[in-house]
């Protein structure tokens, strides 16, 4: 992946439990966010409540992976990068990333973090 590139993914949901999962959430059931031993980005929940279902056997979600930093500042700071020239957070550094998920509710499982390298 390409540092400042959005790649588009899929979370595949095995809901082997005999009933549907539903929560109240905003927005895709799980985010992929970037990390390494220097950083990692945070999950952006917008503030909204709707009724999610994710019903038993295999369903797919789409999802996001941005390769660039989750927020920046007009200035840089120690744990905030300034924001590029056209506003929006600058992109990684090149180098080698873990793929994490996290749910928008405790109810769903968790997939494991994958491998992931970020090239300049």
């Amino acid at each position: 992946m390409r540092a400042g590139d959005t790649l588009t993914a899929w979370v595949v949901v095995d809901n082997a439990s005999g009933h549907a999962l539903q929560f109240l959430g905003c927005g895709p059931p799980f985010d992929l966010l970037l990390g390494d031993s220097n950083y990692q980005q945070q999950a952006v929940q917008p503030l909204c409540a709707e009724q999610i279902t994710i019903p038993t056997g295999n369903s797919s979600y789409r999802t996001s992976i941005m390769a660039s930093y989750s927020t920046c500042s007009p200035e840089s700071d120690q744990d905030t990068p300034a924001c590029g020239p056209d506003g929006n957070p600058p992109p990684l550094p090149a180098g080698h990333y873990t793929v994490s998920s996290v749910a928008v509710s405790p109810k769903l499982p968790v997939p494991p973090s994958v491998a992931l390298t970020v090239m300049g």
